[in-house]
C-alpha cells in the first residue's frame, strides 16, 4: 500500500477529522500518517481516531505549541510556514532509506475511494515520472509547464526528490524572511504572495523539467463538477474552512462523526 501524507495544524481539525473518516469509509485508513504540527492537534487527532476506530497513524513529529488559533489563509506568514513545513516534509521523506513511494494529500480532501485505483492509472498515464501531481485547471486537460496550473495539495512520489525539494525549500524560506506576506504587503513575482505551486514552478523552469499530471477525472480540484466517481475531491478553489465544510456537507461528502466531534471540540 502507498502511504497517504498529511500534514496539518489545530485551525483544520474538523477538516481534518472529516478526511481520516472518509478514508476509514473508503479503507485507506491504515495507509495514512498524519503529521501533526502542534500538540492540540495530535491530542485531539489521537483522540478522533481511538473513539472513531479509524487505523490512520497519527504523529507526533515537529510540534509547535505557538501555532495561534485562526483560518491562517493565504498569504499569512503563518500559512507560508506551513508550507515550508510541508515541504521539509517532503524533503526527509526523500532522504529515507529505504525510499517509499508517497501520496501528499492536503487535509481539505475528503476520499471517496481507494487511492491505489487512481494511482494505478497515474502511473500507465505518466510511465518514467518520479514527480506525479495535481491539476489545477477547470476543465479535464493536461496542464504544460507554461501554463503554471498544477496543484501543491495533491502529489505523488516514487523515487528520491532531494535536489528538487531542497531548492523549493530555499525558494520559499528566502521569501518567507525577505516578509513577502499579507502582513508587510510586500508581494513576490506576480503580485502574489508566497505559496509553494509558485516555488514549484519556478523550479520547474530553472531545473527544464516537466511533472506528470494524476488523471484529472479522478483527482479533482474545487473548480471542477462533483459528478462521476473520482477518487478524491479536493477544496481547494474555496476560502475558508467553515464554507469547505458547508460544501463537503451539500454534497454528501462530510463524513466525520459530528457527535465525537462536539465532544473534542
Amino acid at each position: 500500500m502507498t502511504a497517504i501524507i498529511v500534514q496539518a495544524n489545530n485551525t483544520l481539525l474538523r477538516l481534518t477529522a472529516n478526511f481520516l473518516s472518509s478514508a476509514q469509509v473508503t479503507k485507506n485508513d491504515e495507509s495514512v500518517h498524519m503529521y501533526c504540527t502542534d500538540r492540540k492537534m495530535f491530542d485531539g487527532l489521537s483522540w478522533y481516531c481511538k473513539r472513531t476506530g479509524i487505523l490512520a497513524k497519527i504523529l507526533d513529529a515537529e510540534i509547535n505549541d505557538s501555532v495561534p488559533p485562526g483560518d491562517h489563509r493565504y498569504g499569512t506568514r503563518i500559512y507560508s510556514r506551513f508550507l515550508l513545513w510541508k515541504i521539509e516534509r517532503f524533503l526527509r521523506l526523500s532522504m529515507a532509506r529505504p525510499f517509499e513511494p508517497f501520496l501528499y494529500l492536503d487535509a481539505d480532501i475528503t476520499l471517496l475511494r481507494n487511492v491505489e485505483f487512481g494511482l494505478e492509472q497515474a502511473r500507465r498515464d505518466n510511465p518514467g515520472y518520479s514527480l506525479i501531481i495535481q491539476s489545477n485547471k477547470e476543465d479535464y486537460s493536461i496542464p504544460t509547464m507554461e501554463e503554471e496550473q498544477y496543484c501543491a495539495g495533491v502529489i505523488y512520489q516514487l523515487r528520491p526528490e532531494r535536489s528538487f525539494w531542497t531548492a523549493v525549500y530555499e525558494w520559499l524560506e528566502s521569501n518567507i524572511d525577505s516578509g513577502s506576506t499579507i502582513e508587510t504587503g510586500r508581494r513576490i513575482h506576480g503580485g502574489g504572495f508566497v505559496e509553494d505551486e509558485g516555488a514549484i514552478h519556478l523550479v520547474l523552469k530553472s531545473f527544464g523539467r516537466h511533472l506528470g499530471v494524476l488523471p484529472p477525472t479522478l483527482f479533482r480540484v474545487g473548480r471542477q463538477p462533483w459528478d462521476g466517481e473520482p477518487v478524491l475531491m479536493h477544496r481547494n478553489w474555496m476560502i475558508g474552512n467553515a464554507e469547505k465544510e458547508k460544501n463537503f456537507r451539500e454534497h454528501g461528502c462530510w463524513f466525520a462523526n459530528d457527535e465525537i466531534l462536539k465532544e473534542l471540540l
